[in-house]
């Protein structure tokens, strides 16, 4: 699966293929993402890569739902996926036409609905390893770390 930007070259990567005596793959394309600007989502509109939205404190299950329902949807109003759920859910004949606009309140939204419902445990340990990893803490087990964690 990949951008629609790809279709044009498509053909001449299966001509390849067969130049070479190789099976081609099974390809689809999906439409772009999409700024709010309507323009070609690229690094000046912000974060562009997991591990940049990781660092800006987004869970990677609000993510991977977030990212899932800009180019498919179950046919259903339920915005709220298991990875389990998309997995199970998921066909290609669900991907949408039209190109998503990446909408930024709306992942912070899904991603403060992901922190709701972490239990206290998940949360502590994900704030410790946070914290440690930006180096607000020495260690996740100082006491440092449980003094605030209590206050928590």
């Amino acid at each position: 699966v990949r951008a629609e930007e790809h279709l044009p070259n498509t053909l001449r990567q299966v001509l390849i293929y067969n130049a070479l005596g190789l099976k081609p793959p099974k390809f689809a394309h999906c439409s772009l993402i999409l700024a709010p600007d309507r323009s070609k989502l690229s690094k000046r509109h912000g974060a562009t890569s997991v591990g940049e939205f990781k660092e800006e404190g987004y869970l990677s299950e609000a993510l991977m739902n977030y990212l899932a329902l800009l180019g498919w949807n179950d046919g259903t109003e339920q915005e709220m996926f298991t990875k389990d759920e998309l997995i199970e859910k998921f066909s290609l004949g669900r991907i949408t036409k039209s190109a998503a606009v990446f909408d930024k309140q709306k992942l912070n939204w899904m991603n403060s609905q992901y922190i709701r419902q972490l239990d206290a445990s998940d949360l502590e340990r994900r704030l410790t390893d946070l914290w440690v990893e930006k180096g607000v803490l020495a260690g996740p087990d100082t006491e440092e770390a449980r003094g605030i964690m209590a206050k928590t």
